[in-house]
Formats: structure tokens, sequence, C-alpha cells
């Protein structure tokens, strides 16, 4: 940083890519006696991330929790949202992201976390089908789901270094026979 000209001006640039999230979101870094070699820990409103809270039961007690299990899995009082419910929640944070500041560095990590989702974990493309929020699965599907499938192809989900060279691995990342 101490070669550039200006390094306040490209801190502030780099910065204000990611302004709503610094607006929205409490960072600390963990532990905190540690402060270079821990992690930065970020806390955000769900108001901003956007999981779903249908059917969730915020009751520590086994026995009455309702969470689909399709949303979360549930330790305790802590809920792990599954695929679905954090493809929705990275989804609409695009679409309100871009609704608030138009396109920023939060929102081009998030449509990344998407396809990387899509991509490497094979997430379906209809996943977010049976979603309430019908503007989540025109997004979805628009850019990872159906309708792109209908309009470029299905997506090759091979891992291979050699695609196109005949030597590509035959199964996908599930171990599925590709056709």
């Amino acid at each position: 940083m101490e070669s550039l000209p200006d390094p306040q001006a490209v801190l502030n640039e780099i910065s204000k890519g990611y302004e709503r999230l610094d607006r929205y979101c409490t960072s600390f870094q963990f532990p905190p006696h540690l402060p270079f070699s821990g992690d930065q820990i970020f806390l955000m409103p769900n108001s901003f991330a956007h999981l779903p809270m249908d059917n969730v039961d915020m009751i520590s007690n086994q026995s009455t929790q309702k969470a689909q299990s399709k949303q979360y899995d549930i330790y305790g009082n802590l809920f792990y949202s599954l695929e679905a419910a954090l493809v929705e929640s990275f989804v609409k944070g695009d679409i309100y992201d871009i609704e608030e500041v138009g396109y920023s560095s939060w929102q081009l990590l998030l449509n990344a976390w998407v396809a990387m989702m899509r991509g490497y974990l094979e997430v379906n493309n209809d996943l977010l089908d049976d979603c309430a929020d019908e503007r989540a699965v025109e997004w979805y599907s628009t850019h990872f789901g159906r309708i792109h499938e209908d309009q470029y192809g299905e997506w090759d989900l091979r891992v291979s270094k050699r695609l196109g060279s005949g030597k590509e691995i035959p199964v996908n990342m599930r171990r599925n026979p590709i056709p």
C-alpha cells in the first residue's frame, strides 16, 4: 500500500463497495486477545441477511421446534441454515443490494457464492421454486436455474482442468455418471 500514490483513496474505493454491509452489520475480532491471528466475525441482523424464518420457533426445546428440515439443522439453540435457506438468503441479499445501492462488491460476492453453491455443491436448478418471494425465484431461475438452462443449455458440473481433452472425469461431484 505504501507504494501507491494515494493509499487512502484506494481504501475508500474498496470500502465503498461494502458500505451497505458496514451500515447494517457489526464486526469484531475473535478471540479479542489475538487481534492479528483471530477471525473477524460479522453479526448481521436478519433484516439484512434475509434468512427464511417461516415455521421456526425460537424456543430451544427440541420437542417444540417447528423448523422444517429443508431449512435448518438444529443443535440446541443453534440453527445452521441448509442449502435452500442459505441460497435464498444470498439471492435476496443480492436483489436488495442492487435496489439499494446498485452494483457493489458485496453484491458481486453474494452472486459468486450462489454460483459456487450451484457449481461445486450441485444445488438443484429448482431449489427456490417453493420460495414465497417470487422475485427470488425469478432471479435464481434466470441466473442459475431452469430459465438459464433453457437459454444456454445444462450446466456442465464436471470438475476437470482438462475439459474438452477427452480425459475428463466421467462423473460429477456426487459421483453420478455424466452422459
